[in-house]
C-alpha cells in the first residue's frame, strides 16, 4: 500500500502505481529511454501506454500529468517517443506543450531539447497560476548535476521549480514514478508541497536521499548510534553523580552520629 507521502518507494512503477492510495494533484514523469529497460521497441511502447495510462488513473481528477522526454536517435532514424505517449492519451486533453532545450548546439547523437507534454482530464478545472517563467513556449534553462547520479539527462531542479509552482498549490501532492536522484522531492520541500517517489535503483535511492535530506542513509544510521551513545554516556554521568551525593549524603549522616555520641 502506498499511501505516507514525503517517502521514496523502491519498485517497478507499474507494480507501484497500482498500490497508490491518494490522488496527486500534479505528476511530473519521465520515464527511462528504452536503452535503460529490457524491453524491444515493441515491448517499451506498450510499457509507456500502460504506465501513462495508469498514472492518469491516479491522477486527481483536477489534477495534471507533465510530461518530459527526449526522442532518440536509433541507427540513423530518430524514434518519436513523444508522439507514442500523445497517442496513448488520446482520451485526454493535451492542453500544453513545450520545449525544454538543454542547450543551445548539436549534438550528432544525441537531441539537444526534450518535449514537455502536460494532460488533463476532459471538464477538469486545474490549478493554474500563471507564472511568468512558464509563459515561453521554448525553455533554455542549464541542467543542473547530482554528484554521483549517472544518468546525464535528468531535467534541471529550476525547470521543476516552474511547473510545480504553475500547477499546483501549497499543500498539494505531487507523484514522480521515476524519482531518480530526487530533483522533485528537493523541490517540493522548498515549496511546501507534498511528495511521493518512486525507484527501482537502491543506488539511485541513496543518492536522493542525500540529495533531499543533505545526508545518506547510512550518515543517519551512524549520527543515530553516536546520539544514542551519548544519551547513554550522559546517563551513566548522572547514576555516577547520583551515588557520588548519595554517597557523601551517608558520609555526612555518619559524621553527625559520630558527632553526637
Amino acid at each position: 500500500m502506498v499511501n505516507e507521502t514525503n517517502k521514496i518507494y523502491q519498485g517497478d512503477a507499474l507494480d507501484l502505481i497500482d498500490q497508490l492510495m491518494v490522488s496527486p494533484n500534479l505528476i511530473i514523469m519521465s520515464p527511462p529511454d528504452s536503452a535503460e529497460t529490457k524491453f524491444n521497441q515493441e515491448q517499451y511502447r506498450e510499457f509507456l501506454s500502460n504506465i501513462y495510462r495508469k498514472c492518469m488513473n491516479k491522477l486527481d481528477e483536477n489534477g495534471v500529468l507533465v510530461s518530459i522526454t527526449t526522442d532518440r536517435k536509433i541507427e540513423g532514424k530518430i524514434y518519436t517517443k513523444h508522439i507514442d505517449i500523445i497517442n496513448s492519451m488520446k482520451d485526454k486533453v493535451l492542453f500544453n506543450y513545450k520545449i525544454w532545450a538543454k542547450k543551445l548546439g548539436t549534438n550528432l547523437y544525441i537531441l539537444t531539447y526534450c518535449h514537455i507534454l502536460c494532460f488533463k482530464n476532459p471538464k477538469s478545472r486545474i490549478t493554474n497560476n500563471k507564472v511568468e517563467e512558464w509563459y515561453p513556449d521554448v525553455l533554455l534553462i542549464e541542467r543542473d548535476k547530482i554528484k554521483g547520479y549517472p544518468s546525464k539527462d535528468s531535467f534541471p531542479s529550476k525547470l521543476i521549480d516552474i511547473i510545480v509552482r504553475n500547477y499546483s498549490r501549497a499543500g498539494d501532492l505531487v507523484l514522480d514514478p521515476f524519482l531518480g536522484s530526487g530533483k522533485t522531492a528537493k523541490v517540493c520541500n522548498e515549496l511546501n508541497r507534498k511528495w511521493i517517489g518512486f525507484e527501482l535503483s537502491p543506488s539511485n535511492i541513496e543518492i536522493a536521499d542525500t540529495f533531499i535530506n543533505g545526508k545518506s542513509k547510512k550518515e543517519k544510521v551512524e549520527i543515530g548510534e553516536l546520539n544514542e551513545l551519548n544519551e547513554l554516556n550522559e546517563l551513566n554521568e548522572l547514576n555516577e553523580l547520583n551515588e557520588l551525593n548519595e554517597l557523601n549524603e551517608l558520609n555526612e549522616l555518619n559524621a553527625e552520629e559520630n558527632l553526637f555520641s
